[in-house]
């Protein structure tokens, strides 16, 4: 995967002609759907967990797939209103319990 300017840092979200290219290199970690790149990893949904809303994962290639515990309307806000920062390292709630505090 070519980073370019992003390499580093940033959030790249994949359009379809990417993301098809990028399922090339999924067969170290089938049943995920690559969607995206930031901070020179993988951005996933879990084919297995899309069902409930925490399904976004970050694939490592030293750690594995980690459960970011958010579903991809709530990383993208969180990203936009964190600056970038890593806030899925923050100690906050989840997905699930976020919806259940609103209502949705």
């Amino acid at each position: 995967m070519d980073y370019g300017v992003n390499g580093g840092g940033g959030l790249q979200v994949f359009s379809v002609q990417e993301l098809k290219e990028n399922m090339d290199n999924m067969d170290v970690y089938p049943g995920f759907l690559p969607i995206g790149s930031m901070y020179d990893h993988y951005l996933a949904i879990s084919l297995e967990t899309v069902e409930n809303s925490n399904y976004l994962y970050r694939l490592d290639n030293d750690d594995g797939p980690q459960a970011l515990n958010i579903n991809f309307y709530l990383f993208f806000d969180r990203f936009v209103v964190s600056q970038g920062a890593a806030f899925w390292e923050w100690p906050i709630y989840n997905a699930a319990s976020r919806y259940c505090l609103e209502g949705d």
